[in-house]
């Protein structure tokens, strides 16, 4: 979707006694989604994931001087920003206004973007070196909720439950034919299970990551999608996905790079190399399996979006 239609479309859903809220907006941002994780799972005894984002987003509007009735709908974003506001000494009443081109409770970052967006805007007149705008923004995050790593660009290693950077890993272009299973999976329950992973898991993952970070560094699909399979396969036996077995089914015998999930949604979808000579091929008869099985899906590109914030 054009960035600047989502920044503007939700003006048309308020009704024309709210249009005086508009003369107040100050600034707005947008922060893109992911489709799960490339990789989620513990290192070093922490839990960690390498985030896969995608060109879906959030966009926040920060309007000072005036108050909407949408606390109840944006509880999370409302919360960070308040503490954010306080931290910088900012003082008097605000609103927020939200539209997110992101299901809910699929694992696609839906509520780690629209917070992220909201804290941008918030943070748009701020005198702030990027990387340590970054980082504040992750700080406040933690304070609400585990969270993605969707305030740094690319690919990223990091400590969801702390919402601290491990180190960034780069970025590549590929497409992924993904679906949404049904349901919805609350994140915040979700995160605080404390999965117990087996030692043969624990171990996996070192492999899996150092596997992951050669495959991002020499820009080779293949192996990141081996990555990313392998990391679904574990998370199957802590949150299944009902259409695991087709869909890994479909990638191997088209030959597409791997499955990804969202490994605390319900998303699941199959990584296709976009450099492939094959890749029209292989995309076509794929989207063909998938409109005969009835899946509902999507197409996804992968993207490098550094959050971003504008005037009004």
């Amino acid at each position: 979707m054009n960035i600047h239609f989502l920044i503007f479309e939700e003006f048309f859903y308020y009704s024309i006694e709210r249009f005086n809220a508009y003369m107040y907006i100050q600034s707005q941002a947008v922060c893109n989604g992911t489709f799960g994780e490339l990789i989620q799972g513990v290192i070093h005894s922490k839990p960690f994931l390498v985030t896969l984002p995608i060109q879906k987003f959030s966009c926040a509007k920060y309007l000072e001087g005036t108050l909407l009735e949408n606390r109840d709908i944006y509880a999370k974003s409302y919360l960070a920003a308040d503490i954010l506001r306080e931290n910088i000494g900012k003082k008097g009443d605000y609103s927020l206004i939200i539209h997110s081109e992101l299901s809910r409770g699929k694992g696609l970052a839906s509520s780690s973007a629209d917070i992220v967006a909201t804290l941008k805007a918030i943070l748009h007149n701020e005198k702030i070196e990027e990387d340590k705008e970054r980082d504040l923004i992750s700080s406040i995050c933690r304070q609400v909720e585990p969270t993605d790593g969707v305030m740094y660009p690319g690919f990223n290693a990091y400590h969801h439950h702390d919402c601290h950077l491990m180190e960034s890993l780069g970025y590549m272009p590929f497409e992924i034919i993904g679906i949404v299973e049904d349901g919805v999976v609350d994140t915040l329950k979700f995160n605080s299970k404390n999965i117990k992973y087996s030692n043969i898991e624990v171990n996996k993952f070192e492999i899996i990551y150092q596997q992951l970070k050669l495959a991002l560094k020499i820009r080779n699909t293949e192996i990141l999608g081996k990555c990313a399979t392998m990391s679904a396969q574990i998370s199957q036996n802590y949150l299944p996905k009902k259409n695991f077995t087709e869909i890994q089914e479909i990638c191997l015998e088209n030959q597409a790079c791997g499955v990804c999930v969202a490994h605390s949604g319900t998303a699941i979808g199959i990584i296709l190399n976009i450099t492939d000579p094959a890749y029209n091929i292989k995309k076509s008869n794929i989207v063909n399996i998938f409109n005969r099985n009835n899946y509902s899906f999507e197409i996804y590109r992968s993207t490098y979006s550094k959050i971003m914030s504008y005037d009004v």
